[in-house]
């Protein structure tokens, strides 16, 4: 129920369609925001957060420079529109580029392979020292921090749970479900 849309990458035009909706979201919640005259979704009760989790972000952004402006653009503007994202690379050295990874406020790397990968994204190697024996195990950033963390594990029936007291807690405060960009 928290699951509003899936793409993958098996149809580009679908991701192409994708991405084009994302861009029409961030100007529909710009309008509400307006519209509301307030500046933050936190001001505007109702408007569902949007989470954007992107799996092999590589991969999607080399299919096209506009998406790696799209990104960009929703990493600046996202947050206060409450739209965020979760980018996920093999080599985020490589994938996560300018704008985008200098508007991402919290970054987690699990262990990485090479020494750049975790600077990239930390400003730090410490990911790429992170023991192999120790899965989950990941370093988050978050303004002048660094913090070592392990990552639980969790049953999808328990995650399911989770997601259904989510919903039915919005519902009960009267929001409706959210519509798919």
């Amino acid at each position: 129920p928290h699951c509003v849309g899936i793409v993958t990458d098996l149809d580009a035009s679908e991701a192409r369609r994708a991405a084009i909706s994302l861009g029409a979201e961030v100007r529909e919640r710009e309008l509400a925001l307006r519209a509301a005259g307030v500046a933050d979704i936190g001001q505007l009760p109702g408007l569902p957060r949007l989470v954007i989790l992107v799996d092999e972000y590589q991969a999607l952004v080399d299919a096209g420079a506009d998406l790696q402006e799209l990104f960009a653009d929703i990493s600046a503007r996202g947050r206060s529109l409450g739209m965020h994202l979760v980018l996920c690379a093999q080599q985020p050295a490589v994938a996560v580029r300018g704008a985008t990874l200098a508007n991402c406020g919290v970054r987690v790397c699990l262990r990485v392979i090479s020494d750049a990968d975790s600077t990239a994204l930390l400003g730090s190697a410490s990911a790429a020292r992170l023991p192999a024996a120790s899965p989950g195990r990941a370093l988050v950033a978050a303004g002048d921090r660094i913090t070592e963390i392990q990552v639980e594990q969790r049953e999808r029936r328990t995650i399911a749970r989770l997601t259904e007291a989510a919903v039915e807690r919005e519902a009960h405060l009267g929001y409706a479900s959210p519509g798919r960009p």
